[in-house]
């Protein structure tokens, strides 16, 4: 590789390694952890590992953890601290870009500030969801979430799939590099059934969607009349109302992103 080539490598590295704020204190990872009563039989999805803190941590209570960094340089360092560790899968590469699991999973994770909508939107949009998330976010992006001081596009679209609260809020000394934000410990819970049926020749995130469909012997794609049970016409109307809000959420995103503060 020239020298040029692996300045310019260094350089993206370290720009990536900027957008990180690391937790450091073991304590406080432990009971972070500890609030998410988390099983040995959970599969735990780590976004953005870092110097892996928190990975030797959710290590100590679940079999199966899968952290996705993007970052070579941190990858590299993981590697050699972590490899060969049961129950580990380290992936090298950008989350946005990773399949999510097919096969019941959770997320534990200190996010980068200036991914956090993006992360948001694959987590809770896909065709895969998480069954619980707990995020570490820039504070303002989830009061924006949970809809505070006031409804919005965002916490509309959220809300009737998952249950959202804050469970911990961060001094800013317990980051390394400390942010120029506060930072707090956002929850989602998926609901066993979403609080809108779907209505009809609507298809949209067809797994959050399908536990609504009740008395169908045959699986739903949630693609017809079929889905749009016994809610009546005020219901469907209403549910059609908000999925018009949250087919506008890629631009609610978009427009928000920018608000993210690293």
């Amino acid at each position: 590789m020239s020298k040029s080539n692996t300045n310019s490598s260094a350089r993206a590295g370290n720009a990536l390694a900027a957008a990180q704020n690391f937790l450091t204190s073991a304590a406080l990872i432990r009971r972070l952890v500890a609030l998410a009563n988390l099983r040995r039989e959970d599969h735990i999805v780590e976004i953005g590992p870092g110097k892996g803190h928190i990975t030797r941590v959710l290590l100590t209570r679940c079999d199966q953890v899968t952290a996705v960094e993007l970052d070579p340089a941190l990858c590299a360092r993981l590697r050699d601290r972590f490899g060969g560790t049961p129950g580990l899968q380290l992936v090298a590469g950008d989350f946005l870009a990773w399949p999510l699991p097919r096969t019941p999973y959770k997320v534990f994770s200190n996010l980068p500030f200036n991914q956090t909508s993006a992360i948001l939107r694959k987590l809770t949009q896909g065709l895969h969801p998480p069954e619980e998330a707990w995020l570490v976010v820039e504070k303002g992006a989830a009061k924006r979430f949970l809809g505070s001081p006031r409804e919005n596009l965002a916490s509309l679209s959220l809300k009737p799939w998952f249950d959202a609260k804050l469970c911990w809020y961060f001094r800013r000394e317990d980051f390394h590099p400390m942010p120029g934000v506060d930072a707090v410990l956002l929850h989602l819970k998926r609901k066993p059934a979403p609080d809108l049926p779907p209505p009809p020749s609507v298809r949209l995130t067809p797994a959050l969607w399908r536990p609504a469909c009740r008395g169908q012997k045959t699986p739903c794609t949630c693609s017809g009349s079929a889905c749009s049970d016994a809610g009546g016409a005020a219901a469907a109307a209403e549910s059609g109302r908000r999925i018009r809000e949250k087919e506008c959420l890629n631009s609610v995103f978009t427009n928000e992103k920018k608000h993210d503060i690293m």
